[in-house]
């Protein structure tokens, strides 16, 4: 669970968002939208205290797992992402096999595409994650299968376990039918539409 209180985020004379009250709660899957720079990512980021320009309370409840929109990867081979985090690839065998990854375990990462990347990123993300699970933009680059293969395995994840919370940003037409709630951040303030 994610309990936010007096939140403020603002940098300089900028205010990006205030939220009074809210509260992201376990068991849930959530959808945070809103247009380019209205702070989503900073408010991610602000979940695991990577973002300084923000005031308030935030309590967080669990082990958190936060996939950037751009991921770090390893830049040795796409399967040394997974031995670098001990993630046995025959635990996430079924996987690799539905999203064609088997032969780019071996390429270089810097060859891949950012599809590929993304893929990549996103199975280590799900394959760590224990409690809570922020993807920033996890699937932008992926081709429409891809993508909705992993927001099923998204699904598939948070119910796999209680206590487990999902919040995943996106401009993409995803089906916000699948999420418990969908949050958009709009004239500086988060506004549940779902």
């Amino acid at each position: 669970m994610i309990r936010l209180s007096n939140v403020k985020a603002e940098i300089g004379e900028e205010l990006l968002f205030i939220i009074s009250e809210l509260e992201f709660n376990n068991d849930k899957s959530y959808l945070l939208t809103g247009d380019n720079g209205t702070g989503k990512s900073s408010l991610l980021k602000a979940f695991i205290g990577e973002f300084p320009y923000i005031t308030g309370d935030i309590k967080v409840d669990g082990e958190v797992i936060y996939q950037p929109q751009d991921p770090y990867l390893y830049q040795k081979k796409g399967k040394d992402n997974f031995a670098l985090f001990n993630i046995e690839l025959t635990s996430i065998e079924n996987e690799l096999a539905a999203l064609e990854m088997f032969e780019m375990l071996d390429k270089p990462v810097d060859v891949l595409s950012g599809g590929q990347r993304q893929k990549i990123a996103f199975l280590r993300s799900i394959s760590l994650a224990q409690d809570i699970l922020l993807l920033d933009e996890p699937f932008s680059q992926m081709d429409d299968f891809s993508t909705y293969y992993c927001l099923n395995l998204s699904k598939k994840w948070l119910q796999e376990k209680k206590r487990r919370l999902l919040i995943i940003i996106s401009h993409d037409p995803l089906e916000k039918a699948t999420f418990d709630a969908v949050i958009k951040i709009t004239d500086k303030r988060l506004i549940k539409i779902q």
